[in-house]
């Protein structure tokens, strides 16, 4: 990366701060996502607040502010997370956010951030992984479902929701040996409750990236060859419904290019994927709502057919849903911009 393009990332960053600050709600939440359930404020905050929390000056008086009242959401209640929004059971991949947020913020030993912990490590399955659901009776009221309808896809182990909760100090060695036994044979991860696998890849990048041994650097290899091999020669990455190029997507990818510690023959595309994303950011400071949400049926363990989820939304084999208000797209580019600014 040369002087002239730090600049522009630089001031890119500053572009999509200001966003993301101004697209606070009066309640220092975060909404996005409005045609799933309502629309989340919880989840969606801890993910922007996570992201703020390590950016400027600006973003991190805006996430302090968001902390201070957001944080006391369930403090008092047996479960101790956060979930997706009010009414919804708090969940391990929600809570695993929060526990970022607060870890970012430099709260990880306060009292708040304890009690998530111990209620994120009730989540961790027989398999060594992390589950999003523990409360069978929470999901089945909340869902409308009978004792006899299976639920057992969300209660399942979530490669996407460990490899975020594997970024975690405390949770990295417990749950990396599950995500490296888990990876795929093309070098990326499944995602459950994304569209695109590479979400679960670029967070699994990361916690084998934190964990920094020689075990660490094979899975990294591999991840960065997937994620090279579906940029072939362009500087983002097509999807069916972004065929020029999803900005999610392909900030996934960077991160993980920057994180899986790449030889010198990988500079030019991260330098090239970069140019991408500053180019194709909007006036606002914004990218394009790009991350798709997928929320398979709660019987489904595996998700399947999911290229048509989206053209027959609604339909019984499960939904995907857009980040309308960009935030959860934005809040992604700006992270790997700030990580791409510390190599």
């Amino acid at each position: 990366m040369n002087t002239g393009q730090r600049s522009m990332i630089k001031a890119a960053v500053g572009k999509a701060i200001d966003f993301l600050v101004t697209s606070c709600g009066k309640d220092g939440c975060w909404r996005d996502f409005p045609a799933m359930l309502n629309g989340s404020d919880e989840w969606v905050t801890t993910y922007v607040g996570a992201v703020l929390a390590r950016s400027g000056d600006q973003g991190r008086q805006a996430a302090r502010a968001a902390w201070k009242n957001f944080s006391f959401r369930h403090a008092f209640e047996r479960d101790a997370g956060w979930g997706y929004r009010p009414g919804s059971p708090v969940d391990g991949d929600s809570t695993a956010w929060g526990l970022k947020f607060a870890f970012n913020l430099g709260l990880w030993d306060k009292p708040r951030t304890l009690l998530a912990r111990a209620f994120l490590l009730r989540h961790l399955t027989p398999e060594g992984g992390i589950t999003s659901f523990i409360n069978e009776d929470e999901v089945r009221s909340w869902r409308k479902l009978t004792p006899d309808d299976s639920i057992q896809g969300w209660l399942s182990t979530h490669n996407c929701v460990t490899a975020a909760a594997a970024t975690l100090p405390g949770f990295n060695q417990i749950l990396t040996p599950f995500l490296q036994s888990v990876q795929l044979t093309n070098g990326g991860w499944k995602s459950y409750w994304w569209s695109d696998d590479v979400y679960a890849t670029a967070f699994a990048a990361e916690a084998f990236r934190i964990l920094n041994t020689e075990n660490s650097r094979e899975p990294l290899r591999q991840a960065v060859s997937w994620v090279t091999s579906r940029l072939a020669n362009n500087a983002y990455i097509a999807t069916e419904t972004f065929p020029e190029g999803s900005p999610f997507v392909t900030a996934l990818s960077l991160k993980t290019l920057v994180y899986g510690i790449p030889d010198e023959s990988h500079q030019s595309m991260i330098r090239a994927v970069t140019e991408w994303l500053l180019k194709n950011q909007r006036d606002d400071g914004s990218w394009q709502a790009s991350a798709w949400l997928q929320t398979p049926p709660p019987a489904m363990v595996s998700p399947v057919y999911t290229d048509r989820w989206i053209k027959e939304k609604g339909a019984a084999w499960g939904t995907i849903t857009l980040d309308e208000a960009a935030l959860f797209t934005t809040a992604t580019v700006l992270d790997t911009f700030l990580i791409l600014l510390k190599h």
